[in-house]
């Protein structure tokens, strides 16, 4: 479902705080417990000022960021970053392909930005961090679940993308080492249910330029279309093996925009509800004003429900 939306500020309860922390809720010792799930594409630097006043009025929801967060040079990515530092409800981060470059320095300045929110704010920190290859504890409208955060910085396709890069920060040099420490984070989930959180999705959903990740480009060399990560379908095919329900999969990078290539925003196979919320240009102009778009992920009727949304913030 797209819905066009002028924004109605009756809907938002700001006492309704949304993270608490648990000693026992997984890697960071941190629970999500949140109403919904906010899904925001690939930004590519379509954010502003209004995107974090608004969203930071969703305080009961937790904000999924699915990378390629600015414009790709160092200074437009730390200011994106220090803009993210200050919303008011709580959020993670998956960094893209094109947030590699500076993904020390922007970790850095996340780091810096929280803890000088920790030192001058009185009321209670929300829980903002980069992830990847990290398990979290969410309660979603009172269910339980495992969030599990895939391979960072992904390109697509057949290749390990970042290998320098992934091998110092975590210590996985190669597809098969990727596909076995997600393997490893299935194994220490503690919930039945999962849902992942990724850059780019997983293979095997189809290779036609209109597929949810389908490669539309040309690319001499590749005769492969299916752009999706083989070891993000080897863990979601391991956790279903081991009696895991994988309710969703939440990813972005292969975007859907005015090219109208009939990409669609979700596809749900065996049970599973596959998800890119890769909208570029993330905010466009029209007869309306300036439009910001966003998905929301809901459990409705006990099933788990994606809509997205453009919205008129000025």
């Amino acid at each position: 479902m797209v819905a066009l939306l002028q924004v109605d500020r009756s809907r938002y309860h700001p006492s309704d705080f949304s993270v608490c922390r648990d000693a026992g809720a997984g890697v960071g010792g941190v629970q999500f417990d949140a109403k919904s799930l906010i899904i925001i594409g690939d930004m590519h630097g379509s954010w502003n000022q209004l995107d974090v006043d608004y969203f930071s009025q969703f305080p009961e929801s937790l904000l999924l960021f699915v990378g390629d967060l600015g414009h790709g040079t160092k200074r437009s990515d730390l200011e994106l970053v220090a803009s993210l530092a200050q919303l008011r409800g709580p959020a993670l981060i998956m960094p893209g392909n094109n947030d590699a470059l500076h993904l020390g320095a922007l970790s850095a300045e996340l780091t810096y930005q929280m803890g000088r929110r920790r030192i001058l704010e009185t009321f209670k920190t929300v829980e903002i961090d980069f992830c990847g290859y990290s398990l979290h504890r969410l309660r979603l409208a009172g269910r339980d679940y495992s969030l599990i955060s895939a391979r960072p910085c992904p390109m697509g396709g057949s290749d390990f993308s970042f290998p320098g890069l992934l091998k110092e920060r975590h210590l996985v040099d190669s597809l098969e080492r990727s596909a076995e420490a997600l393997r490893a984070l299935v194994d220490r989930s503690e919930d039945e249910r999962l849902i992942f959180l990724a850059h780019n999705g997983p293979r095997g959903l189809g290779g036609n330029s209109n597929d949810i990740w389908g490669r539309d480009f040309s690319l001499p060399g590749h005769a492969d279309s299916d752009w999706g990560d083989s070891d993000l379908s080897d863990a979601i095919a391991y956790a279903k093996r081991q009696g895991k329900q994988v309710d969703a999969v939440i990813a972005g990078h292969m975007h859907r925009g005015r090219r109208q290539n009939g990409r669609p925003l979700e596809v749900k196979v065996d049970g599973t509800l596959y998800v890119n919320g890769a909208v570029v240009p993330r905010i466009r102009g029209s007869d309306q004003g300036e439009l910001h778009h966003y998905s929301e992920m809901n459990l409705v009727d006990n099933q788990l429900e994606v809509s997205e949304y453009w919205v008129t913030l000025d």
